[in-house]
C-alpha cells in the first residue's frame, strides 16, 4: 500500500518551524563541522536561529526565510569529546505558534585527531607541527630511528606523516612493517 502524505491546512500563515537537524558522522573534538538544519516558512520572513550544546551557545545566525523549505548550515566546533545533545531554536517575529520552533539531535564526539610525525630534520618539522596543532590535531614528533619501536602503537594514531626521511634511515623491516600498517592497518 502506497501512502502519500498531504500537509494539512495551516491555522496561522505566520507560522514557521524547524523541520530537520542533522549531524555528520565522525565528529572529532576541536575540528570544524557543518551541521545542517531545514526550516519551513509559509511566507518570506526574517528569522534568527541559535544552536546550543546544553547551556553553551555554539552560534546564532540571522537568516531570511523564503516560502517553503530553507536549508541552513552552521559551522561549529566541539571543544571536548563525548556525548552531545544539540538544540536548534528558531525565532521569527509574530510567530503564530512557537511549539514547533525547536529541534534536538544527539551525537558522539570522538577524541581529537592524532598524528605521528616522523621527521628526518627536526628543525624543519616545527612549522607543520604547529599548523596541525593550530587545527586542534595532536601531533607526536619522532625521529626515523624511533619509528621501529613505535610500529606496534601505530593504531593509536589517525595518520602517519613522514617528511625528509631518507630511506637509509629506516631498516628494511621497519619499512615493510610501516608499509603493511599504512596499506592494511595490520601491525605485526
Amino acid at each position: 500500500v502506497r501512502v502519500f502524505p498531504i500537509a494539512a491546512k495551516v491555522r496561522d500563515p505566520s507560522d514557521a518551524w524547524l523541520d530537520n537537524f542533522e549531524l555528520p558522522d565522525g565528529l572529532r573534538a576541536g575540528e570544524p563541522v557543518t551541521v545542517a538544519l531545514r526550516a519551513f516558512a509559509h511566507r518570506e520572513t526574517a528569522a534568527r536561529i541559535q544552536i546550543r550544546n546544553g547551556a553553551s551557545s555554539l552560534g546564532t545566525r540571522d537568516v531570511r526565510l523564503s516560502p517553503g523549505f530553507n536549508p541552513i548550515e552552521f559551522e561549529v566546533r566541539f571543544p571536548r569529546p563525548g556525548a552531545v545533545t544539540l538544540t536548534a531554536e528558531l525565532q521569527i517575529p509574530q510567530d503564530g505558534y512557537t511549539g514547533n520552533n525547536r529541534v534536538q539531535v544527539a551525537g558522539w564526539v570522538g577524541a581529537r585527531a592524532r598524528v605521528l610525525m616522523v621527521e628526518g630534520e627536526a628543525d624543519r618539522a616545527l612549522p607543520v607541527r604547529d599548523a596541525l596543532a593550530a587545527e586542534n590535531i595532536d601531533v607526536k614528533l619522532i625521529t626515523p630511528e624511533e619509528l621501529a619501536n613505535l610500529i606496534p602503537a601505530l593504531n593509536e594514531y589517525d595518520a602517519l606523516f613522514m617528511s625528509d626521511v631518507p630511506a637509509a634511515a629506516l631498516s628494511p623491516e621497519t619499512m615493510d612493517r610501516t608499509r603493511r600498517h599504512v596499506t592494511d592497518r595490520r601491525v605485526t
